[in-house]
């Protein structure tokens, strides 16, 4: 059974002034994650997937935010009902937010931090706090703990302060670890050796771990499954390998076309025409259609279900009615050295 079970989870936002306009940010999403798997979510801006992750964690206002469908960590509905409470978030779930400095409070020091949040939600003598304190600023990769235990969140680089926030998340070991976009502040050498400290966590405990990124590089590095999402919605799930190998949604081939690699240099890179549809005013067909490459008549006609290709295993799917037909018109666009010369050759002959 998988750790973490999203049904059909879905949340929209209201007006304060209007509470009869409703705008639906996320629309039926649906995953699971097992023990000590490490699950992508990946899109531009927008998708919906930071709304995802607080959603689970139970940290959208009540007052404008209105949810429906299902969130269970190990089997225990947390979506509704009693919600998410102090027993749970921080204890059994937590969660890395991609801003270090406003996850941290200025006025404290990191020491206090870290053993605030363990006593709350553990039983130890503020002794044993400070030592296992010191203990996870070592392990998540803090030069000097001992000395750093004492330091004030401005007095840490961006890297360490991301670290901090990392060792805020794991002290006391949850079973389920969200992280929103944790790299995207360091530099390429911070980067990997988070990924590793995550992956490392994620082995050593069982812990599951949603990992919530636009960056499709850390993605082939650290996940084992993934999910890209569009416009609020699951447009493509399946194994990392897979899906970045021969990508079966027009939407996450054009994220890889658009990716600068080595190849590519001295080559015009690919850009994703348009942008994401307003909440609320998306068309009837495939809402990625505008966009697409790929688009045919038939498109525009009903929007197209997540489902699994004919070559496909049952975890492999995708929200494209074509997905057959255009199957390797897709993997060229994603591997192409001038994606951009895909797009008007090849799109133009599948249309």
């Amino acid at each position: 059974m998988d750790l973490l079970e999203v049904d059909d989870l879905a949340v929209s936002f209201a007006d304060p002034k209007d509470p009869d306009s409703v705008a639906p940010i996320v629309k039926g999403v649906s995953f699971g994650i097992a023990p000590g798997e490490v699950f992508g979510l990946v899109g531009e801006s927008g998708s919906g997937k930071s709304v995802t992750a607080l959603s689970i964690m139970g940290l959208l206002d009540p007052r404008t935010a209105r949810t429906a469908g299902s969130v269970r960590l190990q089997g225990e509905e947390i979506l509704h009902g009693g919600g998410v409470d102090r027993s749970l978030r921080g204890a059994r779930m937590s969660m890395v937010f991609q801003e270090p400095m406003t996850a941290l409070d200025p006025v404290f020091t990191i020491g206090s931090q870290l053993v605030e949040t363990l006593r709350a939600h553990q039983q130890v003598s503020v002794r044993e706090a400070r030592r296992r304190s010191v203990e996870m600023l070592d392990a998540v990769g803090i030069v000097d703990p001992a000395a750093r235990f004492h330091a004030y969140p401005h007095e840490l680089s961006g890297g360490m302060r991301q670290r901090v926030v990392i060792a805020l998340a794991l002290i006391c070991g949850p079973e389920l670890l969200i992280a929103d976009e944790p790299t995207t502040a360091v530099d390429a050498t911070v980067q990997l050796q988070l990924l590793r400290l995550i992956r490392e966590a994620c082995t050593a405990t069982g812990t599951a771990v949603l990992f919530i990124t636009h960056d499709l590089g850390v993605v082939s590095q650290l996940c084992d499954r993934m999910a890209t999402m569009y416009a609020g919605e699951i447009v493509e799930t399946g194994a990392v390998g897979e899906v970045l190998s021969a990508p079966r949604h027009p939407y996450t081939a054009a994220l890889l076309g658009a990716l600068p690699l080595p190849s590519r240099r001295g080559h015009r890179l690919m850009s994703i025409p348009g942008r994401v549809p307003v909440p609320g005013t998306e068309p009837s067909g495939c809402w990625f259609a505008d966009r697409c490459a790929f688009v045919a008549d038939e498109c525009r006609t009903a929007h197209p279900p997540l489902q699994t290709a004919a070559e496909q295993a049952d975890d492999r799917a995708a929200r494209c009615i074509r997905v057959d037909a255009i199957a390797d018109d897709l993997t060229a666009l994603a591997h192409a050295d001038s994606p951009a010369a895909v797009v008007g050759g090849l799109g133009k002959e599948s249309r």
